[in-house]
């Protein structure tokens, strides 16, 4: 089974959107727009770590039109505005499943 790897879009100049969506190959991550207590970037499907421990995913909520976080025991979204200034980025569902199931 190959790795998962993140690639920036800048070194993917020579792919369109199109190509890289029509394989599993490729995981299109959105940037939402905000920064964690660190200062980097957050994107869909990155995975949060708050200064408690627990960790949330990064989704879309399509109810309200605003990025969100989720942890995997509750379907309860909160707002990710609201939580990304107390957590840090530890990786992502793509490359790093295992911070998710190795809590439970």
């Amino acid at each position: 089974m190959q790795a998962k790897v993140m690639h920036d879009w800048k070194n993917l100049h020579s792919e369109t959107l199109d190509t890289l969506q029509s394989t599993d190959i490729w995981k299109v991550m959105q940037y939402t727009g905000l920064k964690d207590h660190d200062r980097r970037d957050i994107y869909d499907s990155d995975i949060l770590q708050s200064k408690k421990g627990g960790l949330q995913t990064v989704v879309w909520n399509e109810a309200r039109g605003c990025w969100a976080v989720t942890n995997p025991i509750s379907e309860h979204k909160w707002k990710l505005g609201d939580f990304c200034r107390y957590s840090n980025v530890v990786g992502n569902i793509y490359e790093h499943p295992n911070l998710l199931t190795d809590k439970k």
